[in-house]
Protein backbone atom coordinates (compact mmCIF):
# COMPACT_ATOMS: atom_id res chain seq x y z
CA UNK A 1 0.00 0.00 0.00
CA UNK A 2 2.71 2.75 0.80
CA UNK A 3 4.43 1.85 -2.75
CA UNK A 4 1.15 3.34 -4.38
CA UNK A 5 0.85 6.09 -2.15
CA UNK A 6 4.59 7.07 -3.04
CA UNK A 7 4.12 5.90 -6.64
CA UNK A 8 1.45 8.03 -7.04
CA UNK A 9 2.91 11.31 -5.38
CA UNK A 10 6.05 10.66 -7.43
CA UNK A 11 3.63 9.93 -10.51
CA UNK A 12 2.12 14.08 -9.49
CA UNK A 13 5.92 15.69 -9.20
CA UNK A 14 6.74 14.54 -12.08
CA UNK A 15 3.44 15.87 -14.04
CA UNK A 16 3.84 18.74 -12.34
CA UNK A 17 7.48 19.37 -13.47
CA UNK A 18 6.09 18.19 -17.24
CA UNK A 19 3.72 20.73 -17.37
CA UNK A 20 5.95 23.49 -15.57
CA UNK A 21 9.14 22.57 -18.55
CA UNK A 22 6.14 22.82 -20.83
CA UNK A 23 5.08 26.40 -19.88
CA UNK A 24 8.85 27.53 -19.80
CA UNK A 25 9.24 26.59 -23.08
CA UNK A 26 6.48 28.66 -24.25
CA UNK A 27 7.63 31.79 -22.72
CA UNK A 28 5.04 31.57 -19.36
CA UNK A 29 6.23 32.75 -16.45
CA UNK A 30 5.95 35.02 -13.11
CA UNK A 31 5.58 38.48 -13.15
CA UNK A 32 8.66 40.65 -13.50
CA UNK A 33 10.63 37.63 -15.71
CA UNK A 34 11.86 35.03 -13.37
CA UNK A 35 10.79 31.70 -14.10
CA UNK A 36 8.44 29.83 -11.30
CA UNK A 37 10.24 28.12 -8.93
CA UNK A 38 8.58 24.27 -8.94
CA UNK A 39 5.14 24.28 -6.74
CA UNK A 40 4.91 28.03 -7.17
CA UNK A 41 1.83 29.65 -8.06
CA UNK A 42 1.81 30.72 -12.16
CA UNK A 43 0.13 33.75 -13.39
CA UNK A 44 -0.76 32.36 -16.69
CA UNK A 45 -4.36 32.06 -18.06
CA UNK A 46 -5.02 28.14 -17.68
CA UNK A 47 -7.48 26.21 -15.39
CA UNK A 48 -4.46 25.23 -13.17
CA UNK A 49 -6.08 26.11 -9.67
CA UNK A 50 -4.01 28.36 -7.52
CA UNK A 51 -5.41 28.33 -4.15
CA UNK A 52 -7.39 25.81 -2.23
CA UNK A 53 -10.75 27.57 -2.09
CA UNK A 54 -11.73 31.56 -2.55
CA UNK A 55 -10.64 32.21 0.82
CA UNK A 56 -7.26 30.89 0.27
CA UNK A 57 -7.46 33.16 -2.63
CA UNK A 58 -8.45 36.01 -1.10
CA UNK A 59 -5.76 35.91 1.39
CA UNK A 60 -3.03 35.25 -1.35
CA UNK A 61 -4.50 37.89 -3.64
CA UNK A 62 -4.39 40.69 -0.83
CA UNK A 63 -0.46 39.32 0.14
CA UNK A 64 0.21 39.96 -3.72
CA UNK A 65 -0.23 36.85 -5.34
CA UNK A 66 -1.95 38.36 -8.88
CA UNK A 67 -2.99 34.50 -10.00
CA UNK A 68 -4.90 34.22 -6.92
CA UNK A 69 -6.92 37.34 -7.46
CA UNK A 70 -7.90 36.05 -11.04
CA UNK A 71 -8.97 33.06 -9.73
CA UNK A 72 -10.88 34.66 -7.10
CA UNK A 73 -12.42 36.59 -9.54
CA UNK A 74 -13.36 33.93 -11.76
CA UNK A 75 -14.96 31.52 -8.73
CA UNK A 76 -16.97 34.81 -8.35
CA UNK A 77 -18.22 35.61 -11.85
CA UNK A 78 -18.45 32.03 -12.55
CA UNK A 79 -20.91 31.75 -9.23
CA UNK A 80 -18.54 28.86 -8.00
CA UNK A 81 -19.05 30.49 -4.26
CA UNK A 82 -22.52 31.00 -4.65
CA UNK A 83 -24.95 33.40 -6.66
CA UNK A 84 -22.44 34.32 -9.52
CA UNK A 85 -21.39 38.10 -8.78
CA UNK A 86 -19.15 39.90 -11.45
CA UNK A 87 -19.26 43.35 -9.55
CA UNK A 88 -17.21 40.98 -6.94
CA UNK A 89 -15.35 39.45 -9.31
CA UNK A 90 -14.31 42.95 -11.12
CA UNK A 91 -12.82 44.12 -7.81
CA UNK A 92 -10.22 41.00 -8.06
CA UNK A 93 -9.58 41.24 -11.63
CA UNK A 94 -8.09 44.79 -11.34
CA UNK A 95 -6.39 43.65 -7.96
CA UNK A 96 -4.60 41.40 -10.35
CA UNK A 97 -3.94 43.87 -12.95
CA UNK A 98 -2.28 46.14 -10.68
CA UNK A 99 0.12 43.20 -10.22
CA UNK A 100 0.51 43.29 -13.63
CA UNK A 101 -1.07 40.12 -13.99
CA UNK A 102 -2.68 40.18 -18.33
CA UNK A 103 -5.38 37.66 -17.80
CA UNK A 104 -7.17 39.75 -15.02
CA UNK A 105 -6.77 42.77 -17.13
CA UNK A 106 -8.14 41.42 -19.60
CA UNK A 107 -11.42 39.81 -17.75
CA UNK A 108 -11.89 43.08 -16.17
CA UNK A 109 -12.15 44.88 -18.96
CA UNK A 110 -14.64 42.78 -20.49
CA UNK A 111 -16.62 43.37 -17.10
CA UNK A 112 -16.48 46.94 -18.19
CA UNK A 113 -16.94 46.54 -21.75
CA UNK A 114 -19.89 45.01 -21.08
CA UNK A 115 -21.37 46.58 -18.15
CA UNK A 116 -21.65 43.46 -16.28
CA UNK A 117 -21.42 43.79 -12.21
CA UNK A 118 -20.14 47.14 -12.73
CA UNK A 119 -20.81 50.64 -14.90
CA UNK A 120 -20.21 50.16 -18.51
CA UNK A 121 -17.11 52.20 -19.51
CA UNK A 122 -15.85 51.86 -23.17
CA UNK A 123 -12.73 54.24 -22.28
CA UNK A 124 -11.80 52.39 -19.24
CA UNK A 125 -11.81 48.93 -20.96
CA UNK A 126 -9.72 49.98 -24.05
CA UNK A 127 -7.39 51.37 -21.19
CA UNK A 128 -7.14 47.90 -20.10
CA UNK A 129 -6.80 46.59 -23.38
CA UNK A 130 -3.99 48.47 -24.19
CA UNK A 131 -2.11 47.51 -21.03
CA UNK A 132 -2.71 43.85 -21.71
CA UNK A 133 -1.34 44.60 -24.79
CA UNK A 134 1.68 46.20 -23.96
CA UNK A 135 1.89 42.84 -21.86
CA UNK A 136 2.46 41.06 -25.18
CA UNK A 137 -1.29 39.93 -25.45
CA UNK A 138 -2.17 40.31 -29.66
CA UNK A 139 -5.81 39.57 -28.49
CA UNK A 140 -5.60 42.57 -26.34
CA UNK A 141 -4.60 45.10 -28.92
CA UNK A 142 -6.77 43.60 -31.28
CA UNK A 143 -9.75 44.47 -28.47
CA UNK A 144 -7.96 47.49 -28.02
CA UNK A 145 -8.34 48.65 -31.27
CA UNK A 146 -11.59 47.30 -32.38
CA UNK A 147 -13.29 48.84 -29.16
CA UNK A 148 -11.47 52.29 -29.50
CA UNK A 149 -12.96 52.73 -32.69
CA UNK A 150 -16.61 52.35 -31.32
CA UNK A 151 -15.72 55.49 -28.48
CA UNK A 152 -16.52 58.61 -29.23
CA UNK A 153 -14.06 61.13 -28.67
Amino acid sequence: MKNVSTNHRRGLRMKRAQVLSLLILFGCHRAGGRSPSPGEPLDIAVGVPICADVTACERACRTGTSGACVEAGRLYEYGHVGPRDPGRAFTFYESSCDLENASGCFNAAILLELGRGVQRNARRAVALYQRVCHMGSRTGCTRAEELSASVRP
